[in-house]
């Protein structure tokens, strides 16, 4: 009954909305095409059992001698608000329970815009708009990671080239998941509002029966696969799809990614999967050493928008604090990528947000450190996308634009200001007594693009990073307990500011507790600071 009440009064809105506009165009005497947009086209029957009430995408109906049709094949990039970042997130039950959703989201103190879940093939399941309508109404875009296999299958359970041969490119496309892949076009086109279906994820890797180097695949079938796919979704009118072509990031061995872009019109997001899973190196993680090399094939291959995936990253280094930092700079310095999925599930390693005691803070620092879709935990996100002819608030479903937009016009994402993080504290010195040190350095010679906040000393046993010591003051000296006696360690500095972290200092000279060092050169120097320190 909700449902038609809202609906009604809607569609006398479009028509006299329609009309006014024509009155106005005689009037004036204008000539030449005019394109009229339907406010709130969710008036059409649905088959589908609980259809959301959201507002469907506005369509567009050209008027005129030069009239033309927009369709899914000739749209604009979709994007988020000009130069702004999506933070979306996975949780254990995305969509089917909100609770990981809402926690994500009280924890980084921002409200996500995005949400992805997982749905295989096994068994062709029917559409089911319950995941979808949950992410939808609490103002986030559903993102549906849809996966051709059967994951509950014994091949399933072990990391390894899954020969599913029913689930190979040639069998996907061979009819027999023709009217399953329909159903769910004509569910997803049924629920009025964008989605964005990544689908055939990771397909450069060797991991998955679709992956183009296993399962009798190839690339130029993984290509003809996602246009089948793409152009049945096309023909029922599914035009609210946002298509998101996902690679794993390159590895020596992988597909080319060259080889399996399906094309730009059928490609609205570029996307890229990769996680931090932990390093032997002292030297902290990069973004770039994670993500570089892809994002610049990606960009050699096509302009569209990127979207990072998935990712996240592991402390079986010790390493999680200084990857999330620069995980945010790296945001920061390529205004290309559109947002982010962080992958918030216990999975082989712990990928949380709150995973160590320092990774939750480093994670909240570097939010406040990019320009976000607007939004707050507990309020409504608000996102504007050009999809389907027309700029579309993804909350409300409202039109903000009377433009069809043709296929030769690239939007992209206006440029970012350039931050640069601190320079790396010099000449780290350290005074040892039994299971304590006294770590000093020397303040970095620049401190970036904004003022420091403080500081992050890790202890080494070797080369091996131990739990680092996160404070935030302007002192240059640190008192670190808990080390155990007899064992020889080394101390690196970092500096911290809202724009991120800095690398790592030089190591300080190895010393054992409970063995006294030479006296530090510069002590004199530091004398005021120590007195802190004293009782």
């Amino acid at each position: 009954m909700h449902h038609l009440k809202v609906r009604n009064p809607n569609l006398r809105l479009g028509r006299l909305v329609a009309i006014y506009l024509l009155v106005l165009a005689v009037a004036a005497g204008l000539t030449g095409e005019i394109v009229l947009h339907r406010v709130n086209t969710k008036h059409r029957s649905s088959s589908f059992a609980g259809a959301s009430n959201g507002s469907a995408l506005p369509k567009a109906s050209a008027v005129g001698s030069n009239s033309s049709t927009c369709n899914s094949a000739s749209l604009s990039p979709v994007l988020p608000q000009t130069g702004k970042i999506f933070v979306g997130v996975t949780t254990a039950h995305s969509g089917w329970s909100m609770n990981g959703i809402s926690e994500f989201a009280k924890q980084i103190g921002v409200q996500p815009s995005m949400a992805m879940f997982y749905s295989g093939w096994g068994g062709q399941p029917a559409f089911n708009s319950t995941p979808f309508n949950n992410i939808h109404k609490v103002g986030m875009m559903p993102m549906l990671d849809w996966e051709p296999w059967n994951y509950l299958a014994p091949s399933a359970v072990s990391v390894g080239q899954f020969n599913q041969s029913q689930f190979s490119e040639t069998s996907l496309m061979s009819g027999t998941y023709r009217q399953f892949i329909k159903s769910w076009a004509l569910g997803i086109k049924s629920l009025g509002y964008p989605v964005a279906l990544d689908f055939a994820h990771e397909m450069n890797g060797n991991w998955y029966p679709w992956a183009a180097s296993v399962n009798g695949n190839s690339p130029a079938n993984f290509v003809a696969l996602w246009r089948y796919v793409h152009d049945i979704f096309t023909e029922v009118g599914a035009n609210n799809v946002i298509w998101v072509w996902s690679p794993n990031v390159n590895y020596p061995g992988s597909t080319p990614l060259d080889s399996l872009w399906p094309g730009s019109n059928y490609v609205n997001w570029a996307g890229v999967v990769g996680y931090f899973w932990g390093s032997s190196s002292p030297s902290p993680p990069s973004f770039s050493s994670i993500f570089g090399a892809t994002l610049t094939q990606i960009q050699s291959i096509t302009s569209k928008p990127i979207l990072i995936t998935e990712t996240s990253g592991s402390n079986s280094s010790g390493q999680k604090v200084q990857w999330i930092s620069s995980f945010f700079r790296g945001l920061v310095a390529h205004p290309q990528i559109i947002g982010f999925n962080w992958f918030n599930i216990k999975k082989r390693h712990n990928w949380t947000v709150d995973s160590t005691p320092g990774s939750l803070a480093a994670f909240r620092e570097g939010l406040s450190t990019i320009p976000l879709v607007s939004g707050t935990a507990g309020g409504t996100t608000s996102v504007s996308t050009s999809l389907a002819s027309s700029n579309t608030n993804i909350v409300t479903g409202q039109n903000a634009s009377q433009t069809c937009k043709p296929s030769n016009q690239i939007l992209k994402p206006a440029k970012r200001p350039v931050l640069t993080p601190p320079n790396p504290p010099k000449s780290v010195e350290v005074r040892a007594d039994n299971s304590a040190a006294l770590v000093s350095w020397s303040a970095p010679s620049h401190s970036g693009t904004a003022p420091l906040t403080g500081y992050v000393v890790t202890p080494y046993i070797g080369s091996v990073p131990q739990i680092p010591v996160i404070f935030k003051s302007p002192l240059t000296v640190e008192l670190i307990t808990g080390l155990t006696s007899g064992v020889t360690y080394t101390f690196r500095v970092a500096a911290t500011s809202k724009v991120g972290v800095s690398a790592m200092s030089a190591p300080s000279s190895p010393f054992g507790t409970g063995s006294s060092p030479n006296p530090p050169t510069s002590i004199a120097a530091k004398s005021q600071s120590l007195s802190a320190f004293v009782p």
